[in-house]
């Protein structure tokens, strides 16, 4: 739905049309924001997720929280306030910031007068950093609860328009992984606190030269073949579409003997394969991908697509060394790793 959506609305020029288009939108993205949360949450289960801490300013990670969650409570009439601290912590980034923003986002659902203080403080050789809220506070009793899957407060009909009671549930499986407790301090009527506490940095250095080399492997416009296996035809029709409209060439194929008949048939074979994970029959997407590679006689780079969320499936993906995208597939995010996986292959080559 997402790709396909994604393909009609560069074609829609009629107003009304246009405005159909965008509430089909707000209704895959409600059904994607679900699909996403199970997925992070099936993830940090199956240990997927590892920390790569790295030393970096603590200061720029508060002022894109500034910068995405001003607007919100400014249009509820809170005040935000960002209390910065000039220091270099080590943790990792991305993580980190991923914590902070469901504690953030709860701390300005529930609050309605007041304001939300985003503060890090020193203690020590560490830095606390702290979520305050003049909202409706918790119960003492609910302090563990909120914790837990698809626990929320204050929303007996189950609106989604007020969460999926998620997002705590996976700050606590982030803490885990990053080795961060998280505590809080918070009684009804009276606000809340939230706080983590990371090492500070000392003599450590961010690494910003491979960073920018990072950034600079995003590449634009798709170059070479792309083998696709999915058995799935609506599926397989919506792929080969987006990825021709960025350049590439398309092979499409519904099966590991239809992939591999095809290979032999093409000289020097696909420059990738990307494959959904669960195929008809026992095969699955990564015997699909060394099977090809077998017929290629070399190590094509492979991408493995799915919307499994079975822990040992995914584990197995991840000890497959094949990088891995979840459905529903972000168009931009896909066509960013396709990129840089064909990137780094022909740096290897090189």
């Amino acid at each position: 739905m997402h790709l396909f959506h994604h393909l009609l609305m560069g074609r829609l020029k009629d107003p009304a049309s246009i405005e159909l288009g965008n509430k089909l939108e707000q209704s895959i993205t409600a059904g994607e924001t679900l699909l996403r949360a199970l997925l992070e949450v099936s993830a940090l289960e199956a240990g997927l997720v590892t920390a790569q801490p790295q030393a970096f300013p603590i200061d720029e990670t508060l002022g894109r929280l500034l910068q995405d969650f001003a607007p919100e409570a400014e249009a509820k009439g809170l005040r935000f306030n960002v209390r910065p601290a000039e220091v270099e912590v080590v943790s990792d980034p991305a993580l980190l910031e991923r914590l902070l923003r469901p504690i953030l986002s709860n701390a300005v659902r529930y609050t309605e007068k007041g304001g939300v203080l985003l503060a890090a403080r020193r203690r020590g050789d560490r830095l606390r950093i702290e979520v305050w809220d003049t909202g409706i506070g918790i119960d003492p009793a609910q302090h563990q609860a909120i914790f837990e899957d698809f626990h929320q407060l204050g929303n007996p009909g189950r609106d989604r328009k007020q969460g999926l009671g998620l997002g705590l549930a996976i700050v606590r499986r982030l803490a885990q992984v990053l080795g961060t407790p998280v505590t809080l301090r918070s009684r009804p009527g009276r606000g809340s606190v939230f706080a983590v506490e990371v090492p500070l940095a000392g003599t450590a250095r961010r690494d910003d030269g491979a960073e920018e080399g990072e950034s600079r492997g995003n590449g634009a416009d798709g170059t070479g073949t792309v083998l696709v296996i999915e058995d799935d035809a609506m599926q397989l029709e919506g792929i080969g579409l987006l990825l021709r409209g960025w350049g590439y060439a398309v092979i499409p194929t519904r099966s590991i003997d239809e992939a591999c008949a095809v290979v032999e048939h093409q000289p020097g074979g696909p420059d990738l394969v990307l494959s959904d994970l669960r195929l008809a029959g026992p095969e699955s997407g990564i015997d699909a991908i060394q099977a090809v590679r077998a017929r290629c006689g070399r190590r094509v780079p492979g991408v493995i697509v799915t919307g499994d969320t079975d822990p040992e499936r995914l584990r197995s993906v991840d000890r497959s060394g094949f990088r891995l995208v979840h459905k529903p597939c972000d168009p931009v995010a896909l066509r960013s790793l396709l990129a840089r996986t064909l990137t780094a292959t022909e740096h290897r080559v090189t």
